[in-house]
């Protein structure tokens, strides 16, 4: 995706009204096209300028969330970055480039004993702000070895501050089954239920499959009751019980977790080691917002096919576009002829059967 492209994008994904945590694995995600980077992240801030959640692409920071709270958040972050979250918050004024830190960052405790071990080098911030207050922080990262972050790179950064924070308030009511994401992960069970082996991207999913917010008593974990429910109806299943199907689903902000386990001997031995496949699933807008990237339809066709998705009837299609009824079923009509379709059913299946694809 061209950075045009990607701008254009991140501002209509953030116009979709679904809300912060609904929209930010998929504005993660399209940031790297937007400014090369490792991982991102967010952190959330709360009406007390408080740092209350977080969701990072590197699973590492979740282990770590902890002893950032305890050791450096509002107190020996300032001797990395010159400024404390809160206060970051208060004024709108973060770290931003970390290549203007000078030696003290690189000398820092929060580099070498929390970014450092997270494979972090380079980071770039933005503090989201609006009407006096700071709503959280982009953070963009690299690893050692990669270039720094320019003075372009952050300032083409801020220059999406405005729709960000336009993203962060909406709360539109989703409806519809979710979809897959295309984020997936495996975990490696032992006969007593503990996870022995995992791939990065399957810890990730599990911690935020469970993770809800920032606590400074209890730390994120893999210590998960959906997983030992799922292994439970499994190993009955092998020994001939009437069991539920070893399959979990778990929703929160983030979007719906579809956990489903198998036997990893040939021989389905019960008390055997298990597979875990965890998938994370999203609201149907986001999905559409990605499979028609590559479509040949405008911005304005873009926005008539979310609201169609969302079940509205042509006369709903002109109120919330300003424009008549008719010209609602125009551009209905210019969209079926272009994507080859002759109903709203077979234009919804298209584009999702183009995502599975």
């Amino acid at each position: 995706m061209k950075q045009a492209t990607a701008v254009s994008y991140i501002r209509q994904l953030c116009c979709l009204g679904l809300g912060g945590q609904i929209i930010m694995p998929e504005l993660l995600r399209a940031l790297h096209a937007f400014v090369p980077s490792s991982f991102n992240m967010f952190l959330w801030a709360d009406e007390n300028y408080q740092v209350s959640n977080m969701y990072s692409e590197n699973s590492e920071l979740y282990s770590r969330q902890l002893l950032y709270l305890r050791e450096f958040y509002n107190s020996k972050e300032v001797q990395a970055y010159k400024t404390t979250f809160s206060e970051a918050m208060r004024t709108g004024r973060g770290w931003r480039n970390s290549e203007r830190l000078g030696r003290e960052f690189l000398a820092s405790d929060i580099f070498n004993n929390l970014l450092q071990p997270c494979g972090i080098r380079h980071t770039v911030e933005v503090t989201i702000w609006e009407s006096g207050r700071g709503l959280g922080s982009v953070v963009l990262n690299r690893a050692p070895g990669e270039k720094p972050f320019s003075d372009e790179e952050e300032m083409r950064l801020r220059g999406l501050i405005p729709y960000i924070a336009h993203g962060l308030r909406g709360t539109r009511d989703l409806r519809g089954e979710p979809t897959p994401s295309g984020e997936s992960g495996t975990l490696i069970v032992d006969n007593h239920d503990k996870i022995v082996q995992s791939c990065p991207e399957g810890r990730r999913l599990l911690l935020l499959a469970a993770h809800t917010g920032f606590s400074r008593y209890k730390a994120p974990t893999l210590d998960s009751s959906a997983l030992k429910r799922l292994c439970a109806n499994l190993r009955g299943n092998l020994r001939g019980q009437s069991q539920p199907v070893p399959m979990q689903r778990q929703r929160n902000a983030w979007g719906e977790f579809v956990l489903r386990a198998y036997p990893l001997s040939t021989g389905g031995e019960p008390d055997g080691s298990i597979a875990v496949v965890i998938e994370r699933h999203e609201p149907m807008p986001i999905t559409l917002m990605r499979t028609m990237r590559a479509l040949p339809v405008t911005a304005r066709q873009r926005e008539v096919c979310l609201l169609l998705s969302y079940g509205y009837t042509h006369s709903m299609i002109g109120q919330r576009m300003h424009v008549s009824k008719h010209t609602a079923t125009d551009y209905v009509r210019k969209i079926y002829d272009k994507l080859d379709v002759r109903s709203q059913d077979q234009l919804m299946k298209k584009l999702m059967n183009i995502h599975a694809h």
